[in-house]
């Protein structure tokens, strides 16, 4: 996706190393300023992940730094920098999960597409509010900058500080669950909504080599403003987007019968040939059904009529015989 907004940055979802093809929102009157707005396809149980490519030459702010903020779902998951050095780069970067701290150190999730299961119960009210950003992908580009932090203070760690920052570290894998845990939902709730699947995690893997940072940071990054653009990505199943034509549909295949035979392969010739014989031959049983029908030996040899009896024979056989003969 390219934001008018912000020349020389293109954002899109990626699965299995490739960018998801993208389809246009139709309702424009209602999209948020500095916000574009594209349809992707969700594919039940598939990873995906945000690429982002940077085009030095068209890019106004490749002097400046840029910070990429994605929400999945409403919920936070994550981001990355670029530095102007990055950003000079042909490269294409990739996020591929959530990256979180734990007691054990620093562990990374995937994140993939779940399909909701739908169904006729009862409402669920603690939903209710909650689902406006359910089926998307948002991602914030944000201009920032970098301060030095003051020198920390020196204290005392005491045993319940300890404590209570190990219990801190294994919090953040508990903020980013699916926003259903379940996955079901009842059609009341969606309220009418084509909403099919949601964001979720996959297992935590600890990422080798890194255990989770204690050191005291120096520095932070600060954001000098709003987005300077944002991509939103709205996910749905295949049927969900012919159904809001989005994505136009499967057409029905052309009959064997209808085809040019210069373009069958050898299998549908054969299948052709197979369902001519076949409606041949029930064209042949069919005839002979028809005269056994209409005619039917008996033991004499005289045939007897056993089909429907015309109008006209049966006037024929009403009309008596006169004798126009005169005694003498």
């Amino acid at each position: 996706m390219i934001h008018p907004d912000l020349p020389g940055v293109v954002v899109t979802l990626d699965v299995a190393s490739q960018d998801l093809p993208e389809y246009d929102e139709d309702d424009i009157d209602n999209i948020p300023s500095r916000t574009c707005v594209k349809y992707v396809e969700a594919i039940s149980g598939a990873e995906f992940g945000i690429a982002i490519r940077f085009d030095g030459e068209q890019l106004t702010h490749i002097n400046d730094r840029l910070l990429l903020r994605v929400q999945f779902d409403g919920r936070s998951a994550g981001g990355r920098s670029f530095d102007t050095r990055q950003m000079r780069q042909p490269t294409r970067f990739t996020k591929q999960g959530v990256v979180s701290n734990t007691g054990d150190g620093r562990v990374v999730q995937a994140m993939m597409f779940s399909e909701l299961t739908i169904n006729e119960g009862i409402p669920d009210a603690g939903l209710f509010g909650k689902l406006g950003d359910l089926g998307t992908i948002r991602v914030n580009v944000f201009e920032t900058v970098i301060e030095q932090l003051p020198p920390p203070k020196k204290a005392k760690k005491s045993s319940r500080s300890v404590k209570k920052a190990k219990e801190d570290a294994t919090t953040d894998l508990k903020t980013i669950l699916p926003l259903i845990p379940n996955g079901l939902v009842s059609e009341k709730t969606l309220k009418g909504q084509a909403l099919t699947h949601q964001a979720a995690l996959g297992p935590p893997k600890l990422l080798e080599g890194i255990g989770r940072s204690i050191a005291q940071p120096t520095t932070r990054e600060v954001r000098k403003g709003p987005p300077l653009a944002t991509y939103l990505f709205k996910y749905r199943s295949l049927a969900a987007l012919q159904a809001l034509h989005i994505m136009p549909r499967t057409p029905s295949p052309v009959p064997l019968e209808e085809r040019p035979v210069e373009e069958l392969s050898i299998d549908e010739m054969r299948e052709l040939v197979t369902r001519q014989r076949a409606k041949e031959a029930s064209q042949a049983d069919r005839r002979v059904k028809q005269e056994f029908k209409r005619e039917r030996r008996v033991d004499d040899g005289d045939v007897e009529v056993v089909g429907p009896v015309s109008k006209k024979a049966r006037m024929s056989n009403a009309i008596g015989v006169v004798d126009l003969s005169f005694d003498d």
